[in-house]
C-alpha cells in the first residue's frame, strides 16, 4: 500500500515493494551460481563412489553459505542510495519540451523538494501495471515505481510509446 497527498499528487513506495522488485532482480541473476554448486556437488558424490562427506558439504552449503551470501547481497542493495531514493516520497509528471518525464523527490517529513531526476523516453526498456503500481524498467538495471492513480493519462502515455515491450 502506498501513502499518497491527494492535492499534490505526491505518493510514497512502500519500502517492501521495493525489496520484492530487487530480490526478483537478485535472485533472477544469481541462481545460476547455487545450481551451477548442486551439480558440482553431485558430480563428485557420484565421482567418490557415494561419499557422505559431499552431501554434508551440499547441506552446508544450502542451508548455511547460499543464504548468507544472498542475505548479504540482498542487503547491500536494499541499504543503497537508490533503494533509500525510491522510498522517498515523490510525485512524476511530464516534462515541458523534452520527451521523457521528471520525478522530484521531497523530504520525508516536511515534503518539501530535495532532489530531481529527468528520465529521458529513450531509457525505458519496459513498463509494467500490477496490483496498482506502474513499474518502470530502465536502461540502467534500474526499475522505479509509481502508483498508477496519481499518473496523468498523458504521463501514461509517454510511458506506453516510450516502452519497449507493450504494456503488460
Amino acid at each position: 500500500m502506498a501513502d499518497t497527498t491527494e492535492d499534490k499528487g505526491i505518493f510514497r513506495i512502500v519500502p517492501a515493494r521495493h525489496a520484492a522488485v530487487i530480490t526478483r532482480r537478485l535472485l533472477a541473476s544469481y541462481v545460476w551460481i547455487g545450481i551451477a554448486i548442486y551439480l558440482l556437488l553431485a558430480y563428485f558424490g557420484l565421482r567418490g563412489g557415494g561419499d557422505l562427506r559431499f552431501a554434508l558439504v551440499a547441506l552446508i552449503f544450502s542451508f548455511i553459505v547460499y543464504p548468507f551470501v544472498l542475505g548479504f547481497g540482498w542487503l547491500l542493495m536494499v541499504s543503497s542510495p537508490d533503494a533509500l531514493r525510491a522510498c522517498a516520497p515523490q510525485c512524476w509528471h511530464e516534462s515541458v519540451g523534452t520527451d521523457g518525464f521528471d520525478i522530484i523527490y521531497y523530504d520525508h517529513d516536511a515534503l518539501q523538494p530535495v532532489d530531481s531526476e529527468h528520465i529521458a523516453a529513450g531509457s525505458i526498456r519496459d513498463v509494467t501495471e500490477r496490483a496498482g503500481h506502474t513499474y518502470v524498467r530502465l536502461s540502467d538495471g534500474r526499475c522505479i515505481i509509481a502508483v498508477t492513480d496519481n499518473l496523468s493519462q498523458v504521463l501514461r502515455r509517454i510511458l506506453l510509446d516510450a516502452a519497449d515491450e507493450p504494456l503488460a
